[in-house]
């Protein structure tokens, strides 16, 4: 009788569907919520997706590098293409299947969450069974389980999972584990022509993962551990087995260094890419700061409240700081307890397992979180690889310090479990509501981040899309207090002046920023609608000139370019830049050629009927 809560969780026919049903539960609400954030720029306002044969132009980087960069109205749209084509891939499946509705594109990411929480069950899983024999493996078989489970329902998780774009994460971490569990499966029993189909296959993951996002970089490095802290395997033996995985790494860094080589010839990319080549921070700043960051994720991971979709983290520049010293000596703390784990005589699964995750844990992170330079020192959905090793280590652990041949500790254990996932799953739906709109987002991060500029533009562009300039305006001016230097916040105030019919209030803003700043497209060509809304024709031409040599062959400035010579009376210029803007071949969703082209055909004649035209 003592033990039917154990026998009950033992059955593992019933795990797979309760992963499921749990996940559809915590995230399945969320289908209709509204894209947020850059989810509009990396997806509805990405041409890149929106053409299945985009992605065979990558064959030829640099060709497709030179063709889109200068077309593209932000030019980092190509480098992020070019370096994780596997996500976009899935990005483009979605809109074909369903627009812009956000639905396909939530429901990939959630199915992908709990796609992630069934492997790391099987991982864990098959790492027992070749420790244990079948009464050992059921015995432990609470261990993969629980660390699946918490990982399922953990509320972190909603940064990787509800923020569609950071499916670069989610689906990096999903080849990183089919990467490790296909590597296991490859050495178990089977035919020789099935195990080694089986190990191509996890090579082929770890490629696929490389080209979805660069945490998978750190892949062999923990299949390496899994075989000698896991399976007791010899070094040497692991080393030779993993090579082609070990070689697969420097696909990464090719990548970038190809990338890195066109922004080095190609001025618009050179500002845009920070963080593919590095961050508006050095590395030693923000290596330092990386220290202090990594405990806030651990803290996160064990204390989920305080969650910030867009923290304001403090910049670390030395050594001495207290709170780094503090950092670096848990740290040391950390290391100095997994090499007692390693080191103990008496070893079994679950201190092998802690020993194993306490090492896992900085390695998942430190692609993100080491001395390669982002341009945002924290981010939640960064300890979503890493909080699999979090997962795992605390749930072993606590088989470890607990008498688990005791059926009454061996329940209190479930029991503490059952009621930490639960609780969990509650933070997690609360999290998930505050998607709902975007005000509601923003308005929950700048109750935490009041002094940083991007929450207020985000809101202040939120306000501006719902017309409700007057609120949307004290966001917009308050994040160019915080931030001068910073482009949007001009692009919208002007055009919040423009549509309020104050176009001299959008002329002075924006030539303020050209007064003080490197020109700037989108600027010069809504200086230019100002020009013309002001009645002076000459000016609005010759500043959307100045940004079509910026900015070539952009669909957009060539039809206002076609605009003004209209009426400015000189009907073949403007049908040349009509017929321009015809020949351009993107495929830009915020462009409808068609109705575009009726417009400015029927103010042609509009003009030719009254005789209001020029040949020149």
């Amino acid at each position: 009788m003592h033990d039917k809560l154990t026998h009950i969780f033992s059955q593992r026919s019933l795990h797979w569907f309760m992963f499921i049903i749990i996940g559809a539960a915590l995230y399945g609400f969320t289908l209709h919520y509204p894209f947020v954030f850059d989810d509009r720029f990396f997806l509805i306002k990405n041409p890149l997706i929106k053409d299945p044969e985009m992605f065979f132009e990558l064959l030829d980087i640099d060709e497709f590098l030179s063709d889109y960069v200068p077309r593209l109205s932000h030019p980092e749209l190509a480098t992020s293409f070019a370096s994780r084509p596997i996500a976009y891939l899935s990005f483009s499946l979605n809109y074909l299947l369903g627009g812009k509705s956000p639905v396909f594109y939530r429901l990939f990411n959630i199915a992908v969450h709990i796609s992630n929480a069934i492997m790391l069950y099987q991982l864990l899983l098959s790492i027992i069974r070749r420790r244990s024999d079948e009464n050992g493996a059921n015995r432990y078989l609470t261990i993969p389980l629980f660390a699946a489970l918490i990982f399922l329902v953990h509320p972190l998780q909603t940064q990787s999972v509800t923020y569609i774009t950071q499916r670069f994460t989610s689906l990096g971490t999903f080849f990183y584990l089919a990467t490790m569990l296909l590597y296991l499966r490859s050495s178990s029993d089977g035919s020789a022509v099935v195990r080694r189909f089986v190990y191509v296959a996890s090579v082929v993951a770890m490629i696929l993962g490389l080209l979805t996002k660069e945490i998978v970089l750190t892949v062999p490095i923990a299949l390496v551990m899994v075989d000698t802290i896991l399976l007791h395997k010899p070094l040497r033996k692991t080393l030779i087995r993993l090579s082609p995985h070990i070689a697969s790494m420097s696909l990464t860094p090719l990548i970038l260094l190809n990338l890195a080589n066109e922004i080095d010839n190609n001025q618009n990319l050179l500002s845009s890419a920070t963080d593919l080549v590095g961050g508006i921070y050095s590395r030693s700043e923000y290596a330092i700061t990386q220290l202090r960051a990594i405990l806030s994720y651990f803290r996160l991971l064990v204390l989920p409240y305080n969650q910030n979709f867009d923290p304001d983290y403090p910049l670390y520049q030395s050594l001495y700081h207290p709170e780094i010293i503090i950092s670096i000596l848990v740290w040391i703390a950390f290391v100095v307890a997994g090499v007692r784990l390693l080191r103990r005589r008496e070893r079994n699964i679950c201190t092998d397992l802690t020993c194993f995750s306490i090492f896992w844990f900085p390695l998942s992170i430190s692609v993100s979180s080491s001395f390669m330079p982002m341009s945002d020192l924290m981010f939640e959905h960064h300890s979503y690889l890493p909080s699999i090793a979090f997962c795992t280590g605390i749930v072993a652990y606590l088989h470890h310090v607990v008498n688990i041949d005791s059926i009454f500790w061996r329940n209190a254990v479930i029991v503490g479990l059952c009621l930490v996932s639960l609780v969990f799953g509650a933070l997690t739906v609360k999290r998930n509501h505050i998607f709902h709109s975007r005000i509601s987002v923003w308005s929950d991060t700048l109750k935490k981040s009041p002094n940083k500029f991007r929450p207020h533009y985000a809101m202040g562009k939120a306000f501006y899309r719902l017309g409700k300039y007057d609120q949307a305006l004290l966001h917009l001016v308050k994040s160019l207090a915080l931030n001068p230097d910073y482009v949007e916040p001009y692009v919208t105030i002007g055009a919040i002046y423009l549509d309020l019919e104050m176009p001299q209030s959008a002329i002075e803003l924006y030539e303020s920023y050209l007064a003080s700043h490197q020109p700037e497209p989108r600027i010069l060509m809504n200086l230019s609608l100002a020009y013309m809304t002001s009645g002076r024709l000459q000016q609005a031409i010759d500043t959307v000139k100045h940004a079509l040599k910026l900015k070539k062959d952009d669909v957009k400035m060539l039809i206002l370019l076609a605009e003004l010579n209209l009426y400015a009376g000189k009907i073949q210029r403007a049908q040349h830049r009509l017929a321009q803007a015809r020949e351009v071949d993107i495929n830009d969703p915020a462009v409808d050629m068609s109705s575009l082209h009726n417009r400015i055909q029927g103010m042609i004649q509009w003009a030719i009927d009254r005789g209001a035209v020029t040949s020149s």
